[in-house]
């Protein structure tokens, strides 16, 4: 992650400064400060490959943070004026990416349209804090049917992917989603703990990442 500290010889004008090291946090879930324009209906963000931040005193620039990482104590998203001008930092490209750049390696971790996070929401309000206008709207990620809305009298069709017990790419499983209702499955999401009655809807429960300890509760 060092490279990204080629952009310091210019982010210290804004008050802030790259870190360069390693942040696997998803969600990140340090302090954050709600009150800021940007972070308006912004229930979560992921860090997959990212950065924290530095604040730095300089004339003329006021920066803040919006969001910590409570690994590295250090902000991931912060904000900064300076003059007439507005900057928005993000330790990560990944909120940002759709899967376009991937290419055929999938090297990325595209998750602007993960239904976990409120990636769509942080981008609206970004470029609209930093052309300074009003922030108020609603902008929904991605809808999925959840564990919720499963019929016990489908559970022959029904097929559970638990998210919660999930790795890095287990809110990306659309290609899977379409094959298996071409077939005729119901494909629904869990992002919470896993009990008996919930598992009574389902035929198949998918654990993306079976290695994950279950929690007593699920035992």
């Amino acid at each position: 992650m060092g490279a990204v500290k080629v952009f310091n010889s210019f982010s210290k004008n804004f008050g802030f400064q790259f870190m360069g090291n390693f942040l696997y946090e998803a969600p990140v879930t340090g302090a954050r400060n709600d009150n800021h324009p940007v972070m308006c209906h912004v229930q979560a963000i992921g860090a997959w490959a990212g950065s924290t931040f530095s604040i730095v005193p300089t004339d003329g620039a006021k920066a803040e943070n919006l969001l910590e990482s409570r690994f590295k104590k250090a902000p991931y998203i912060l904000a900064s004026e300076v003059g007439k001008g507005r900057v928005v930092a993000i330790g990560d490209s990944s909120p940002f990416d759709d899967g376009v750049g991937s290419g055929a390696k999938k090297m990325l971790h595209d998750s602007y349209d993960s239904f976990l996070f409120s990636h769509p929401q942080f981008a609206f309000n970004t470029l609209k804090w930093i052309t300074k206008q009003p922030t108020g709207k609603v902008i929904p990620s991605r809808q999925v049917p959840l564990a919720k809305d499963a019929k016990i009298d489908e559970k022959s069709v029904n097929l559970l992917i638990d998210a919660s017990h999930g790795n890095a790419a287990s809110d990306k499983m659309e290609t899977f989603e379409r094959h298996m209702v071409k077939v005729g499955v119901k494909v629904f999401y869990n992002v919470n703990i896993i009990n008996q009655e919930m598992l009574k809807k389902f035929k198949v429960l998918i654990l993306p990442d079976p290695s994950l300890p279950l929690l007593d509760a699920e035992k």
